[in-house]
C-alpha cells in the first residue's frame, strides 16, 4: 500500500512538467488581405493576455508564435480591421484581414488626451506620418499646408529655415496671431526644431471648444503634435530614410536687356547725360536674376529606430537636413541636426514613466530680405543691364547710371557675412500613477531652453576709389555678435477620472493645474575700424578701446520675464455612444497684466448627436453609414499680443539733458510710455455649427463647419494726448484694448478611400472666410502701417467695417504714354490734374472730383485676405509602387508691388 502511495507520488510529479509542456501550443500561419488574397507585411499577433509577448508576419505574410493553450490572438494591421482568435489544439491559423476605412473610429490626439473622432464635438483636423512623408517638407508648417480645412499657411520668405505664417481661421488680432504648439505636451515657442519626418500625427484644435483647455493661449488656435515610438508588442524596427534634390527657380520677371534698356534711357534723355553707348551694340547686357540666382541643393537623411520590451517602448531617431539658398548659395544656407529619445516604461500595473528629450543644433546664414534699401532682389530688379558684374581686372563693378540706393547685387552677397546659431534641448519627464480603477494621476515636468548666438560682419569695400559714386562703399569695417538664451519651464498636473455609467455610456473628468515660467536674456557688443578685413579674424579682442576710438564700441544686456498659473476642468459625457457633451473651464494668471486683470476664466461647451444611431436612413438613403451633427461655443485668450512688461511705463535711456552755463549734454532717462494697468487679455469667443457625414462605410468621407469668431477687446498701441505725459523723443504709444474683430465662414472637406489591389486616398478641402473689424471703440479712427519708402506712405490699414490690414492708396487708370496725355488730363478748370507726371507715371483718379490728386482721393484697392483657400491630396499605391499629388493655393487676396 505504501509502495503504491510512492509510486502515485512520483508518477505526479515527473506528470506535472508534462502537463504544463502540453498547455503551450505552437501556431504558424499566413496573413492575407481578404480581397486581393495578398501577403500582409508586417502584421501584428499579440497575446491579448500578455501584450508584451507578440510576433509579426514576415515579407511573405508567414508566422511563427508560441502560446498558452485557450490564449486570444489579437491580428492586426494598419488600415484593416483587427480580428480575434482562441486557441485550442490547432497548431495552424490562416487569417485574412478586411480594409477597414472606418474614418471616424481612428483615434485623435485631443488638449491633453486622445479621443475616438466620433466622440469629438469639436473641430480638428488631423495629418498622420505618412501623409507628412509623402513629400520633402523642411519645416512643420510645409506639412499642413492644403491639408486642413480654414488653416492658411503663407511663406514670406525664400530663406531655407525661415517660419512660415499660419493662420488659423483668418487673422483675429493686429498682433502675434501665431498658433499655440505643443509637441508631446510640452508647450514650445517655434517649431524648427523638429523634423517633420520624425511626426506621427499633428491635430489642428480649431474651434474654441477644443482650444478652450488652454485658455489665454488658444485665441488663435492649437497645433497638437505628437512624435513616433515604438508600440508594445510590436518587433523593433530600424529604417533610414534619405532624399536629395536640386532648387530652381521656376520664372523670374521680364525686364528690358542692355539694347532695349538702352533705347528707353535714351530717349527719356536726348542729350545722352548717362553715356549710353549706340544701343545696338549692347546686345542682351547682364542679366542680374540670373546672376544672383543658382540651382540649390537640398538633402535630408534620417536614421530610426522604434521598439518596445515586455513593459516599455522606445524611440531613438538621429537627422541631418541640409539646404542652400537658390540666391547666394551657401551664404544663405540652412543646416539642422537632431537627435531625440523618447521612452515609456510601465513599472508595474499602477505606474508608468513617460521621457523625452529632444536636441537640436542648427545653422541658418541669412541674407537682407524684403527690404528695397538692402535685399539683392531689389537690386537686380533696378540696376541697369548695360554694366556687367565685374570690371577688366576682376573686381566687382557698379553702375554710373543706377545709383543712390541701388547697389550691385552680387558684391552685396559676397560681402554678406551673418549667421544664426542655436542649441536647443526640449525635454520632459513624468508619471501616471493609477490610484483607482479608472482615476489616474499625471505629472509632467518640461523644459525648452535655447542657446543662440548671432554673429555679422561687414566688411569695407569701395568699388569706386576715385569717390565720385559713393553708394558702393563702406569705408569702415564693423561685427556685432550676440547671445541670446530662451527658458521655458513647466509643471503640469493633471487628475483624470474615468467611468462607465452603463452600457456604452460614460464620463471622463478631467482636473489640471500648470505652472510655466519664462525667461530670455541678452547680451551684445559690437565694433567698428577692425585691423583685419577678413570675418574669421573678426575678434573683439583684435582692436584695443581708447578714448579716441571708444565710439565704435557697443555694449547692451537685456531681459525679460514672464509666468502664468492655470486651473482647468473638462467633463465629457457619452451618452448611449450616440448622445456626446463636452463642457470645460480654465483659470488663468498671467504676469503680463496688471493686478486688476491679472486672471481670467475661459468656458467653452460643445454638443453632438450621432444621427445614424437614432434614425434609419437606410430606406431612402442606403449609403449613409455615419451622421454626426456637432455644435460648440467657447472662449480663448491671447496673451502673446502683449510683451512681457505692455502695462508698465518704459523708461527712456537714450534722452540728453542741457545744463549748466557751458551747456554740457548728459545722458539722462525718463518715463516715455504711460503704464497701464487695466489693460487684460483679447478675448476671442467663436461659435460652430457642423456635420460629419461617410458614405460606403467611409470610403467617401464629408465634413462641414460654419464658424463665428468674434475677438474683442484688441491690445493696441493708441496714441493718446502728450499731456499725459509722453512726447519725449517720439515714443511708443501704450496698449490699450480697443476694438473687435470677426472672422466668419465655412469649411469643407471630402475624402475617398478605397483599396484593393491599387489603393487610393484622395482628399479635398476648401474654406471661404471673411474678415471685418467691426469696432475701434469710441474714437473709430484708422490705423496705418505698413510704411514703404518707395511708395512713400503707409500701405495698410485698419478701419471699422474694413478688412484688417486692407491696402490703401490711389486708383490707377492706366499709364501716361507722352506728354500730350499728360497736358490733356485736366479738370473742370482746365488745369492739370497731374503736373508733375511725365511719360510712364500711373494716371490716378480723382475719386472726390475736386480737380487735383490727394490723400482725400486714396481708397481700399485691395485685401490681404483671401476670398478662398483650397487644397487636394491623393495618394496611390500598387503593390510596391506609390504616386502622391498634392495642390494648394488661395484666390483673392492681392498683395504689394513695391517695385513699381
Amino acid at each position: 500500500m505504501k509502495i503504491n502511495k510512492l509510486t502515485l507520488c512520483i508518477f505526479c510529479i515527473f506528470s506535472i512538467p508534462i502537463i504544463l509542456f502540453g498547455q503551450t501550443i505552437k501556431i504558424t500561419g499566413k496573413v492575407t488581405d481578404k480581397q486581393s488574397k495578398e501577403a500582409l507585411i508586417g502584421a501584428s499577433i499579440l497575446d491579448k493576455d500578455n501584450p508584451g509577448k507578440g510576433t509579426v508576419t514576415d515579407i511573405t505574410g508567414l508566422y511563427t508564435f508560441e502560446v498558452e493553450k485557450n490564449s486570444v490572438l489579437t491580428f492586426s494591421y494598419i488600415g484593416y480591421v483587427s480580428q480575434e482568435f482562441v486557441v485550442k489544439n490547432d497548431t495552424t491559423l490562416d487569417v485574412q484581414l478586411s480594409e477597414n476605412v472606418q474614418v471616424f473610429d481612428e483615434i485623435v490626439v485631443v488638449g491633453y488626451g486622445t479621443q475616438k473622432r466620433s466622440e469629438i464635438n469639436g473641430a480638428v483636423s488631423v495629418v498622420l506620418a505618412e501623409d507628412i512623408n509623402k513629400t520633402a517638407n523642411l519645416r512643420i508648417e510645409q506639412a499642413l499646408q492644403g491639408r486642413t480645412s480654414g488653416v492658411q499657411i503663407t511663406q514670406s520668405s525664400g530663406s531655407p529655415g525661415n517660419a512660415l505664417s499660419v493662420r488659423i481661421r483668418g487673422v483675429g488680432t493686429p498682433n502675434n496671431s501665431d498658433p499655440l504648439y505643443i509637441v508631446d505636451g510640452v508647450w514650445v515657442d517655434g517649431i524648427d526644431f523638429l523634423n517633420p519626418n520624425d511626426i506621427a500625427s499633428i491635430s489642428v484644435l480649431k474651434d474654441a471648444a477644443s482650444a478652450a483647455i488652454y485658455g489665454t493661449s488658444g485665441a488663435n488656435g492649437v497645433v497638437l503634435i505628437t512624435t513616433k515610438e515604438g508600440k508594445t508588442g510590436k518587433k523593433g524596427s530600424v529604417s533610414f530614410d534619405s532624399y536629395y534634390g536640386v532648387q530652381q527657380v521656376a520664372r523670374t520677371v521680364e525686364l528690358f536687356n542692355a539694347q532695349q534698356y538702352g533705347e528707353y534711357i535714351l530717349e527719356a534723355n536726348p542729350d545722352n547725360s548717362f553715356n549710353i553707348p549706340d544701343p545696338q551694340t549692347l546686345g542682351e547686357g547682364t542679366d542680374w536674376q540670373n546672376e544672383i540666382f543658382q540651382d540649390a541643393p537640398i538633402q535630408s537623411h534620417q536614421f530610426t529606430v522604434l521598439g518596445s520590451g515586455e513593459k516599455s517602448t522606445y524611440g531613438i531617431v538621429g537627422s541631418y537636413f541640409q539646404q542652400e539658398g537658390i540666391m547666394g548659395g551657401e551664404k544663405s544656407a540652412f543646416e539642422r541636426y537632431t537627435a531625440r529619445f523618447k521612452s515609456t516604461s510601465q513599472v508595474n500595473k499602477a505606474l508608468k514613466i513617460l521621457s523625452n528629450v529632444n536636441y537640436t543644433y542648427l545653422t541658418r546664414d541669412a541674407l537682407p530680405e524684403n527690404n528695397e534699401f538692402s535685399s539683392p532682389v531689389a537690386f537686380a530688379m533696378n540696376i541697369d543691364p548695360i554694366t556687367t558684374v565685374k570690371k577688366d581686372d576682376g573686381t566687382y563693378n557698379f553702375s554710373e547710371i543706377v545709383t543712390g540706393d541701388v547697389k550691385n547685387p552680387v558684391n552685396r552677397i559676397a560681402l554678406s557675412n551673418s549667421q544664426w546659431q542655436s542649441n536647443r534641448i526640449i525635454g520632459s519627464l513624468g508619471g501616471e500613477l493609477e490610484i483607482l480603477k479608472g482615476l489616474t494621476f499625471k505629472t509632467m515636468g518640461s523644459m525648452d531652453i535655447n542657446f543662440a548666438t548671432n554673429f555679422s560682419f561687414q566688411p569695407f569695400f569701395n568699388l569706386d576709389p576715385t569717390g565720385a559714386f559713393v553708394h558702393e562703399s563702406v569705408l569702415q569695417n564693423s561685427v556685432t555678435k550676440e547671445s541670446q538664451r530662451w527658458t521655458n519651464l513647466m509643471l503640469e498636473n493633471t487628475l483624470g477620472y474615468n467611468f462607465s455609467i452603463k452600457e456604452n455610456s460614460k464620463i471622463e473628468v478631467l482636473l489640471g493645474r500648470t505652472y510655466r515660467d519664462r525667461n530670455w536674456k541678452l547680451s551684445t557688443i559690437s565694433l567698428a575700424d577692425l585691423p583685419s578685413n577678413d570675418p574669421e579674424d573678426a575678434y573683439i579682442t583684435n582692436q584695443t578701446v581708447t578714448e579716441a576710438n571708444e565710439e565704435n564700441r557697443g555694449i547692451g544686456e537685456d531681459i525679460s520675464e514672464s509666468t502664468l498659473l492655470s486651473y482647468f476642468g473638462r467633463v465629457n459625457y457619452n451618452l448611449l455612444d450616440k448622445y456626446f457633451v463636452t463642457a470645460s473651464l480654465r483659470r488663468d494668471g498671467s504676469s503680463r497684466f496688471g493686478s486688476a486683470n491679472k486672471f481670467a476664466v475661459f468656458p467653452a461647451a460643445s454638443v453632438g448627436w450621432l444621427a445614424t444611431e437614432d434614425i434609419g436612413f437606410g430606406n431612402f438613403l442606403p449609403s449613409l453609414n455615419y451622421l454626426k451633427l456637432r455644435a460648440s461655443w467657447g472662449q480663448n485668450g491671447n496673451e502673446a499680443s502683449l510683451g512681457d512688461y505692455g502695462y508698465v511705463s518704459s523708461i527712456n535711456s537714450a534722452l540728453g539733458y542741457v545744463f549748466g552755463t557751458e551747456q554740457n549734454i548728459l545722458q539722462g532717462e525718463a518715463p516715455t510710455t504711460p503704464a497701464n494697468s487695466d489693460l487684460k487679455w483679447e478675448v476671442s469667443t467663436q461659435t460652430d455649427i457642423g456635420f460629419d457625414a461617410g458614405f460606403l462605410q467611409d470610403k467617401i468621407s464629408f465634413s462641414m463647419d460654419y464658424f463665428i469668431k468674434d475677438t474683442k477687446d484688441l491690445l493696441i498701441p493708441a496714441a493718446i494726448l502728450a499731456t499725459a505725459g509722453s512726447g519725449v523723443n517720439d515714443p511708443a504709444p501704450p496698449f490699450q484694448n480697443i476694438g473687435t474683430i470677426r472672422n466668419k465662414g465655412w469649411e469643407f472637406a471630402v475624402g475617398y478611400r478605397t483599396g484593393r489591389v491599387l489603393k487610393s486616398d484622395i482628399g479635398f478641402n476648401i474654406s471661404f472666410i471673411n474678415n471685418e473689424v467691426t469696432s475701434l471703440g469710441q474714437a473709430s479712427t484708422p490705423y496705418t502701417s505698413g510704411y514703404v519708402q518707395g511708395i512713400g506712405n503707409n500701405t495698410t490699414r485698419m478701419e471699422e467695417n474694413k478688412p484688417l490690414g486692407y491696402f490703401y492708396g490711389y486708383e490707377t487708370d492706366g499709364i501716361f504714354q507722352n506728354v500730350f496725355e499728360v497736358r490733356e488730363n485736366l479738370n473742370a478748370d482746365g488745369e492739370m490734374i497731374q503736373p508733375n507726371a511725365v511719360p510712364g507715371d500711373f494716371r490716378f483718379k480723382d475719386l472726390n472730383g475736386d480737380g487735383i490728386i490727394s490723400d482725400s482721393d486714396q481708397t481700399q484697392i485691395g485685401s490681404p485676405h483671401p476670398d478662398f483657400i483650397y487644397g487636394l491630396t491623393g495618394n496611390f499605391e500598387f503593390r510596391n509602387f506609390d504616386l502622391s499629388i498634392f495642390v494648394q493655393g488661395s484666390h483673392g487676396n492681392e498683395i504689394v508691388n513695391a517695385t513699381t
